[in-house]
Formats: structure tokens, sequence, C-alpha cells
């Protein structure tokens, strides 16, 4: 129990629980299967490895459930929450908050208040929740094709875009060769974009990697972005 005061602990190795008490606190999980409890105070909790239980408490605090199937709650106040890796269960509560689910099938609901909400990657269930307007990011999904490309061939990366509170998704396209910027496409409605090798100031060769970048945004909030990527091969 950290008590009164700005607190910085660390759980180690092992399952622990760790309660941050009254302040400002910083409270690490690290390895093992924690229940961590940020207190009174604007809290920062890291869950690490291992399934977590964490939550904020009072005050404006910050959460990152980390690796493992974690269950985390804000609390009272705006709190930023991000599942991290794995099937989160993950509440807001009470307040206007940022919620990621992260990676995985997380469980989401924003609770009372004004939320932004970013379900991540993987079959999520998403509940605004009750209390102000509640905003979700907008989702896409990316294919490039063809598969094997040539040296001289054009590049096409076909994606879809979808909102669930019914806004306009525009779609932003970074291309980039061996991971150096090469096109970007941004703002744009289109539902494709094309990159034509032999139009890059760089000699493409046999190996080098292509890749694509989606990023969905609904003119409110950006989603999460998507990556495709191919290999070239020689003709």
């Amino acid at each position: 129990d950290g008590g009164l005061g700005d607190d910085n602990i660390s759980g180690g190795l092992g399952d622990d629980t760790v309660d941050g008490g009254a302040g400002n606190d910083s409270v690490a999980g690290d390895a093992g299967n924690d229940s961590m409890s940020g207190g009174d105070g604007s809290d920062t909790l890291s869950g690490g490895d291992g399934n977590d239980a964490a939550n904020g408490g009072d005050g404006t605090d910050s959460i990152d459930g980390g690796l493992g199937d974690d269950n985390i709650s804000g609390g009272l106040g705006d709190d930023t929450v991000d599942g991290g890796a794995g099937n989160d269960s993950v509440a807001g509560d009470a307040g206007n908050d940022s919620i990621s689910g992260g990676d995985g099938s997380d469980s989401v609901n924003g609770g009372d208040g004004s939320d932004s909400i970013d379900s991540g990657s993987g079959s999520d269930t998403v509940d605004g929740g009750g209390g102000g307007t509640d905003l979700m990011a907008p989702e896409a999904t990316v294919d490039l094709t063809p598969d094997s490309p040539g040296v001289s061939a054009t590049l096409t990366a076909t994606a879809s875009a979808s909102d669930a509170d019914g806004g306009t998704v525009t779609l932003t396209y970074v291309w980039t060769l061996n991971g150096v910027i090469v096109k970007t496409t941004a703002g744009t409605s289109a539902l494709s974009d094309e990159l034509d090798l032999t139009s890059l100031d760089t000699q493409v060769q046999a190996g080098d990697e292509v890749a694509v970048a989606v990023t969905p945004n609904d003119g409110v909030l950006d989603g999460e972005t998507k990556f495709d990527s191919v290999i070239i091969i020689e003709g």
C-alpha cells in the first residue's frame, strides 16, 4: 500500500496486490497476474505481463494493461485506458475517457461521460455506456496485391472503411519501400490506391519489401492504422 504521497511502485515477479493509495502514483505490475489500484490522485498504472486487474480509482489516470487478458476499470475522472495485447475487459467508468481495446478480442464499455473509444484489432464488443455523447473511432482494413509482384508491377491497396458513429471516413495511404516513404495519399474517400514501381526514383530490386499503411479518420478521430506488405520477386 503506497499510502499518502506520490509513489513509484513495482510489483516485480509473482502475483502481486498493489494499492497506490492517495497521491499521484506510478504503479507497474511487471510479471505475474497482478491486482492494482491507483487510489486517489492522477495515477499511471502498467500491467506488464500476465492477466491483470487494474482500477484507476479517483483522479485522471493513465492505464495500460500490457500483455495478457486484463480486467481494467478507469474509475472516476477523465482517464486514458489501453487494454494492450490480449482479450481484455475494459471499462472507462465515470468521466470523459479515452479508451483503446488494443490487440485481441476485447469487451469495451465507456461507462458514464462522453468517451472516445477505439476498439483496436480483433473481434471486439463495444458499449458506449450511459451519459454524454460517445465518439467511436473509425475502422479500416487493407489488402495489398499482387502477392508476388515483379520489379515493374503496379501494386494496388484495396481498403474498407466503417464508422460506428455513421460519420464520413477518409483514408490516408502511406507507401514505403524498405521502410522509406515513397508515396502518401492523404484524406481520400477512395477505397483503393496504387503504386507504380516504375515511377519511383529508387530502382526496385528483387527481395525489396513494399508496404502500405492505411489510417482512417472520421473528421474527429483517427482509427487504428492497418498494414500489409509484399516482397518483390524477379520479373
